[in-house]
């Protein structure tokens, strides 16, 4: 072996060691989309791997995604096995193209009788996948899909699909409007996809209101009595979210109706407000107590002071009458 493969194969071990080592210092348990996900699909009974959140969490948005598609799936087609795998992960961490490092992506193989055992000749099966995702794709905003069985990408590395979310919803490929628009408006209506059920329905009233805490903590109730405006309360929201997780949030179109932990938003603003409130008026009786202590205080001083006048004028009169005599 000469010296220049030599020192590329050293080089080649280094990145492989580095790339260990930060995957390493990545604390899972920060990851609350992630997580919230992979309690969602072990409800399913659905695999996934770990590289779902290898390098990061997954946005909400594609956590929400993922609840949402991999429920329709266990309602219209529970005979298929599914994995859920490759997110925010290092296989795709260089692309400056990919939806993946941004926490946008995740890609899913399908199987019969096991996982991966589905052939991208099976267009029976797939044609069953495709139309329920174009369906997730029609209802779901800013999601999107790649059969990557039958229409693979350049680099990708075996038969699955691509699934992704992003703002403004654009497809990645022609591929997929392309068998999209050949299913008729009928067949996609007949699919549904609610917001999932939110974990808080099966946790203790001590569990919920320990969580009230951490988000009161989080936030602090001057900042949340403030909210006022819908565009307050989406803010408000995105920002649960991205701390705590979809599973504190039942989301309404108008997001001040949104539920949090089971409370309407703009309850919790009232409440907020009235602790404040509370808190101004303990502040404002704390202040007056310590303004009386101090008149007290002032009043007790000047009268001591009267008296040691008293008692030093008096002490002057006896010797006066002293002297005189």
């Amino acid at each position: 072996m000469n010296k220049i493969n030599s020192h590329k194969e050293v080089i080649s071990e280094i990145k492989k060691l580095r790339n260990v080592l930060l995957e390493a210092e990545v604390d899972k348990s920060t990851h609350v989309n992630a997580n919230g996900v992979r309690t969602h699909l072990n409800s399913l009974g659905y695999a996934h791997k770990s590289t779902i959140d290898e390098l990061g969490d997954i946005t909400p948005e594609l956590a929400n995604v993922i609840k949402k598609v991999s429920s329709a799936f266990k309602k219209e087609m529970p005979e298929l096995k599914i994995r859920f795998g490759a997110g925010n992960d290092s296989f795709h961490k260089k692309s400056k193209t990919s939806r993946h490092p941004k926490g946008n992506a995740n890609d899913i193989v399908f199987g019969k009788e096991s996982i991966n055992d589905l052939k991208n000749s099976d267009d029976e099966t797939l044609d069953k996948i495709s139309t329920l995702l174009c369906a997730a794709r029609q209802s779901i905003d800013g999601f999107t899909f790649i059969d990557e069985y039958r229409h693979p990408s350049p680099n990708s590395t075996g038969n699955h699909y691509h699934l992704s979310w992003s703002a403004n919803g654009n497809d990645e490929v022609q591929s997929t409007p392309n068998f999209c628009s050949s299913i008729p408006e009928s067949n996609l209506a007949n699919f549904e996809f609610p917001e999932p059920v939110p974990e808080w329905q099966d946790w203790s009233q001590s569990k919920v209101d320990t969580e009230f805490e951490k988000i009161i903590d989080k936030f602090g109730t001057k900042k949340i009595s403030v909210i006022t405006s819908e565009s307050d309360c989406e803010k408000y929201v995105k920002e649960v979210i991205e701390l705590f997780g979809e599973g504190h949030i039942i989301k309404k179109n108008n997001f001040c109706n949104s539920l949090l932990l089971g409370l309407p938003i703009k309850e919790f603003v009232e409440a907020a407000k009235e602790t404040e409130k509370v808190k101004e008026e303990e502040t404002k009786k704390k202040e007056e107590e310590a303004k009386k202590k101090e008149e007290e205080s002032k009043k007790k001083e000047e009268e001591e002071k009267k008296k040691e006048e008293e008692v030093s004028l008096t002490e002057e009169l006896k010797n006066f009458k002293r002297f005189i005599k």
